[in-house]
Parts: structure tokens; sequence; C-alpha cells
């Protein structure tokens, strides 16, 4: 079993927290969605309580373009907009830090520059201008895992990935999991144990071969999958439904087919749609009616994906989520919603207050209900324990 922050000696020791700050911005380079920020923020305000020497942050932000031999300087320069000066700065604020204005230091042997928060507080530059944090680089992770005396993973939105900065610090220093990344699994893993009755996964959206895998290892533990979205068109198009020209991942039709041949009565699929164009773009209103009924019995319900065409921006096809969101914040059932889309949706409607809980991942929470092995847990869990 992974150690708990909670339990890991961080006084006067430098603490290395891998976060998930891969924030949404504008055009304009504005923060426009600070949830991941502020999930971790109860992790870090802990290890201050407690007196580490150092608190130093570790995150990636966006993807930017590094070319092998350019150099750090030209890397940064080239891509300015995915700096971290204004998550920096936007941290600080949250934290109500003295210094809004964090600036750049160098950390001796970091293979980063870095924001100086606070004395006691450390925000490494975007991971991922080294091309060595996706390359699994293993002089890379131990550069990281050099400058503490201790690791923990707050990230658990990267758990699915091979990252240097996941793989490498567990291997030579004490580590634990955050906080959040601690109510992830606990939350999570009331759909792999033994879910209370009746039990509905909620999905939309499109990502249909990731989704068939998830539901492929619960079909037996969940009673009911309300589905949306591409998922939905392609549930219809493998039982011969002529969705005229809706979108649908055809090259997952086998799979599908294999999965209603199994539990037909387990998928409740869309029985009239929003069409635009011969084109469904959103679940229609007998559909959300329908949907209702299951979400008013169930006990615990789990939503990935929105039901109508986000894309478009337009509030047409939004009125499927919309009510899927109203149905399950006035549920008396335990919630969970889970990926970008679907958190934005409850954000904009401003009932993130009534969901029992919002993860932080999208496809680290499909892989984990999915039960893959995830490569920054495994790092974890062969890694050294508490000390």
């Amino acid at each position: 079993m992974t150690a708990s922050v909670i339990d890991l000696m961080v006084a006067r020791r430098r603490v290395l927290v891998r976060v998930d700050w891969n924030v949404a911005c504008d055009e304009a380079g504005t923060i426009t969605d600070d949830f991941r920020i502020r999930a971790s923020l109860p992790t870090i305000r802990l290890l201050r309580k407690k007196k580490a020497q150092k608190i130093i942050l570790a995150a990636h932000f966006g993807n930017p373009v590094v070319r092998i031999g350019e150099g750090l300087e030209r890397t940064v320069a080239g891509n300015r907009r995915l700096t971290f000066a204004v998550v920096a700065k936007h941290a600080a604020q949250l934290l109500h830090l003295p210094d809004i204005n964090p600036k750049l230091v160098i950390l001796p042997g970091s293979p980063l520059p870095a924001y100086e928060l606070a004395p006691d507080l450390i925000l490494l530059e975007n991971l991922r201008f080294d091309s060595g944090e996706l390359a699994n680089d293993p002089k890379f992770g131990r550069a990281l895992a050099a400058l503490a005396d201790c690791f923990v993973n707050e990230a658990f939105a990267e758990v699915h990935r091979s990252v240097a900065s996941l793989s490498y610090p567990p291997q030579t220093l004490p580590s634990a999991i955050g906080l959040e990344l601690a109510d992830e699994l606990s939350h999570l893993s009331l759909f792999v144990d033994k879910p209370p009755k009746p039990t509905v996964m909620v999905l939309g959206g499109a990502k249909v071969y990731d989704k068939a895998m998830l539901i492929d290892t619960l079909l037996k533990k969940i009673d009911t999958f309300l589905l949306g979205g591409v998922m939905a068109n392609t549930f219809l198009a493998a039982q011969g439904v002529d969705l005229r020209r809706s979108l649908i991942e055809r090259d997952r039709l086998e799979v599908v087919r294999g999965l209603l041949n199994r539990a037909p009565g387990k998928f409740i699929l869309p029985i009239d749609f929003v069409w635009d164009r011969d084109r469904a773009l959103d679940i229609g209103s007998q559909t959300v009616a329908l949907y209702r009924r299951y979400l008013a019995k169930a006990k615990l319900i789990f939503w990935n994906g929105p039901m109508g065409w986000t894309a478009s921006g337009r509030d047409r096809y939004f009125h499927g989520s919309e009510a899927m969101a109203e149905s399950m914040s006035t549920s008396d059932a335990t919630t969970i919603v889970a990926g970008g889309d679907t958190l934005a949706v409850v954000d904009r409607l401003h009932l993130e207050k009534k969901f029992s809980f919002r993860s932080t991942g999208g496809g680290a929470t499909l892989a984990y209900l999915a039960g893959d092995d995830l490569p920054g847990l495994v790092a974890l869990e062969r890694g050294k324990s508490k000390s």
C-alpha cells in the first residue's frame, strides 16, 4: 500500500511534488479553468504546515515544440505562451502569498529554471521544455529526484503516462501520494469493488475504444449504461440503425457488437435526436426523459463525455448535457464526473458543489476504471516506502 503524504516525514526536508497544472487558457493566455491547481492546494498547505524546508512543484503545461539540440533557451523562446509565468502568479494569488509576482530562480543542479512563489515554495518551469520528460529519460528523471529528499505524487491526471517526473523519483526517494490523488482512488474504487445497486454510467463524447474497454471491464458490475454523443451513434450503428451523416467510429463497430451481444439489456440508447443537416448532434427530449428515470433510481453515478456536439459552441446542442447535469445535481446518489468537456458543462451551470466528486483525470480516470496498470502508480508501489 502506497503511503499518504499525511504520514510522510517532511520537516526540514526538501519535497518534490509532481502536480498536474495543465490548465485551460484562452487565446490571450488567461487561465479559464483553475480546477486542477485548486485541487492540489490542500497538499501544498499540508506540507507547509508540516514545516517542509522547501516544496518544489513540478508540472507540464500544454505540448511545447521541442527540437533536439536547440537548447533550453531557444525552446522557451519558441514557446512563450507555455511558460509557467502566468500559472505561477495565479497560484501565488490562490495561496494568498505576500508576493504575487514570482521571480525566476535557478536551483543548483536543476535541469530547468524555476519560479519562487515563496522562500519555501518553488515551481519548476514547464517539464516538457525538456525532451527527457516525455521520453521517460532516466537522466532527466534522476536530475529531478536529486533536487529533493522525498517525493509526493499529486498528479492523478498523469499517472497513466510513462514520464520521467513520475517514474524515477520514487526509485530513490521516500514517496507518498497526495491528498487529491488519494481522494481520486477512494472515489473511483467505488466502481471497481462492490458498487451499490443500481449503479449507472453515463458515457458520451468520442474515444469509443477507450470507453469500450472500460465497459468490458465493468460490464458485470454496472447495472446500466446511458450513452450519448459518438458513443451512442456507434452503438446504434452496430445495431444497423441508419444515422445518415452522423459521426460514427466505424473501426470500433465489431468491438461494440461484442459488448451488445454479451449484455444487450444494459445499454440504454437514444430514442430521438436533435438533427442538423442529417447529423445527430444531441439527444432529444424523449431520450432526456428516459435517461432521467434511470438516474432517479441510481445509488451511484459516473459521468464522462457530453451528450451533444460541444465543438460547435452552440447552445442548441447543449440541452442533453445540461439535463444530465441537472438530474445528477439533485440526485441522492453518489455522483462522480470526469473529463474536461464534462467538467466544463458542470462548471458552466455552476453545479460543481452539487456533485459528490469531480475527478481531475480524463484518460487516467478511464484507464483506472478499466483496470489498466498505471505507470505513475506502479512506480510508487515499486519505489521506496515512506520514512
